[in-house]
């Protein structure tokens, strides 16, 4: 398995059980990264679709705009304090970070008391969240959050949110 450093794991997982690094929000995440990589290697492609397709050329400028936007991701996860404050969180109102500090963890899964009835009853989060919550803290719990970002760096941080056809 890949190394790892300890605090960039901490940014890149937070408390919850979800993982920051495959959110398109994130700022040294996988598809802030990709974004930027993929980017380089357009770069010319929209003149020349201007020239031999021209009808692509306008959905293409609509492709590159999103790319442009998940490159410049800014959320540094809901770990990064300013003042004490925290300077982004997911969900606002999110009580997990506090709730972790306050049980000395770092993570929900390390506390005695998860899965506990704060995440289950409130109504700050989805189905999908509290589900990804608690598959993730099952997970680290029992391989690890090294093995858990190794498992999830590929993985849509959203996909739990899909709809349900």
């Amino acid at each position: 398995m890949e190394e790892v450093d300890r605090a960039f794991l901490l940014d890149a997982l937070p408390p919850c059980g979800l993982s920051c690094y495959s959110c398109a929000e994130f700022d040294r995440g996988g598809v802030r990264e990709h974004a930027g990589a993929l980017l380089q290697l357009h770069e010319g492609y929209r003149d020349y679709l201007a020239k031999s397709l021209p009808d692509k050329a306008e959905k293409f400028e609509v492709y590159l705009e999103v790319l442009r936007q998940n490159a410049c991701a800014a959320c540094p996860g809901c770990r990064k304090k300013d003042g004490g404050a925290v300077v982004r969180s997911c969900v606002a109102g999110c009580f997990i970070l506090r709730c972790c500090g306050e049980h000395g963890v770092d993570f929900c899964w390390e506390c005695g008391e998860f899965p506990c009835g704060k995440v289950r009853e409130s109504d700050l989060f989805s189905p999908g969240a509290k589900r990804g919550f608690l598959e993730g803290g099952m997970y680290m719990r029992e391989h690890g959050p090294l093995a858990f970002f190794a498992y999830e760096k590929g993985k849509g941080h959203h996909r739990r949110h899909k709809r349900q056809e």
